[in-house]
């Protein structure tokens, strides 16, 4: 099966696209989008330009590129990700009735997509990026790992938390960012491994937690977790902490007791290797759509035209793709006045986040969608 996927080469995130090496590892050929492609192109023009003709198209949860017209009308499965599936979970919904396959990547959230009218939301956690984590055994010299961003007010706890933790434990260097081979290194070579999630999702099973484990290391993280929703047990697969001031006696416990530390360890490895790989989760989305027999299955494409020009200008206006919401929007006017009307407000909220965010009045960047507020599954 050859896979198109909506992204450009160039604009990949520094962890790589885990999902795209687990499809190829499995016999899949990938396209991407022409980095000289326009920013209006066509899906079907996109289609064209592949080698031969895609059995699925593929949008990563990174929208650096507005959505292709014609998604609803092409006759080729098409899949969209939710990676962080607990923020904007509403406009994540809206958006995945564009979709044939929409993937949730944290769990109890399926029920909420599927009472909107989604038939295939498909709960796939993260999992173990076999790219990262791989490498040969190495000695394990540092008592206490941990890596993370610790640069924003989502960080605040995880910051602060290691910092009090750096003057008790050998640590690495945890205030630096990490390539991904040097993470899987930190991992391969710590013995316990902490994961303080960040500030609006607490429970959050991030990738971190699954490379933690694979890598051998012992997880330590904040409960209640969602790993507990996947069916990893706490003293069984990691160890957790509720209380700020447990943190120091349990990493001290588990550092002198050697044999219950490698145990859980070890348990934790097998069973993320077995059942938690990216390839496990490529397979498992494959099979889907085959047995599906190329049914498309997207709410959308059964829609007024109209109504899906108006998703597409509240997917563009959001992820501040404003040239292609204001094309998508000059059209509605001609065919729709009404709906472009009730259109317009994903536009001007997305200038006023464009002034609000700017450097004249804020030196971070804009934000791709609109601030939530804190929410957890339905």
């Amino acid at each position: 099966m050859r896979i198109l996927v909506l992204v450009r080469r160039s604009r990949f995130p520094f962890y790589g696209f885990a999902y795209g090496a687990a499809f190829e590892r499995l016999g899949a050929a990938l396209s991407y989008i022409p980095e000289d492609c326009p920013q209006d192109a066509t899906i079907e023009s996109l289609v064209e330009q592949c080698p031969e003709r895609p059995g699925m198209i593929y949008l990563p949860d990174w929208h650096s590129s507005p959505l292709p017209p014609g998604l609803t009308k092409i006759d080729i499965p098409t899949v969209n990700e939710n990676a962080d599936t607990y923020a904007y979970t509403e406009y994540r919904v809206r958006w995945s009735m564009l979709f044939d396959y929409t993937l949730l990547f944290h769990p109890g959230y399926a029920e909420r997509f599927h009472a909107a009218g989604h038939p295939r939301a498909m709960y796939l956690p993260l999992a173990v990026d076999r790219n990262i984590i791989d490498g040969p055994k190495l000695e394990r010299r540092i008592d206490l790992g941990a890596v993370g961003r610790t640069d924003s007010r989502l960080y605040l706890t995880r910051r602060r938390l290691l910092a009090m933790l750096d003057g008790q434990f050998q640590m690495n260097d945890w205030r630096r960012l990490y390539p991904p081979k040097e993470m899987g290194k930190v991992f391969r070579t710590s013995k316990i491994v902490i994961n303080v999630p960040r500030e609006d999702y607490l429970q959050e099973a991030n990738m971190r937690v699954f490379e933690v484990m694979g890598s051998g290391a012992l997880l330590l993280t904040r409960l209640p977790s969602e790993l507990s929703d996947m069916g990893f047990q706490e003293g069984v697969h990691f160890i957790g902490y509720r209380n700020e001031e447990d943190l120091a006696p349990l990493i001290r416990r588990y550092l002198t007791d050697d044999a219950a530390r490698l145990e859980i360890a070890e348990r934790a490895h097998d069973i993320v290797w077995r059942e938690h790989t990216y390839d496990s989760r490529a397979a498992t989305l494959l099979k889907q759509v085959r047995d599906d027999a190329g049914q498309l299955l997207a709410p959308a494409r059964r829609w007024k035209p109209e109504r899906v020009s108006a998703t597409y200008i509240d997917h563009c206006a959001a992820h501040m793709h404003l040239g292609r919401a204001h094309q998508e929007w000059r059209s509605l006017v001609r065919r729709n006045p009404w709906q472009a009307g009730a259109a317009l407000p994903f536009i001007l909220k997305a200038y006023v986040r464009k002034v609000r965010y700017s450097k004249l009045f804020n030196p971070r960047p804009v934000p791709p969608i609109p601030v939530p507020s804190d929410q957890g599954p339905a």
